[in-house]
């Protein structure tokens, strides 16, 4: 499970393509409209789940509030209309193992198609680890 201390929407931006292509394009994916949602996990430390719309997404629409406690693949919010793209961001020093699809994709630029609920990667254990990691 994960507290959620923050939960910050910004607005003003734009609905760019982020696929692959339109990305690396310079065309500005990074002033898409998104939801920040920051998270405190007992074994990963602070994360933050960025949710930005795209083309064709109507909206983001969180789900959650701050101080929520959310269990592993539970809800945050859905995007509304179509598709669009997720960034996580893992405190310095997190111990996490992507997997090697994601790894091999990300020294290229292409798009890795994920499905709800479909794993990134592992927490790599360490003998300091909390016994619910």
């Amino acid at each position: 499970s994960a507290l959620i201390p923050l939960l910050r929407r910004v607005h003003g931006g734009t609905y760019w393509s982020v696929n692959a292509d339109a990305a690396t394009s310079g065309n500005a994916a990074f002033l898409n409209i998104r939801t920040i949602y920051m998270l405190d996990s007992p074994c990963l430390g602070k994360v933050a789940y960025v949710a930005i719309g795209a083309t064709c997404v109507g909206s983001v629409v969180p789900t959650v509030e701050p101080m929520d406690d959310i269990k592993r693949g539970g809800e945050l919010g859905f995007m509304q209309f179509g598709g669009s793209t997720v960034i996580l961001l893992f405190q310095k020093g997190a111990r996490v193992q992507f997997d090697e699809d994601l790894v091999f994709n990300s020294l290229r630029p292409v798009e890795t198609i994920m499905k709800v609920r479909e794993r990134l990667g592992v927490h790599i254990r360490t003998p300091d680890s909390f016994d619910n990691c």
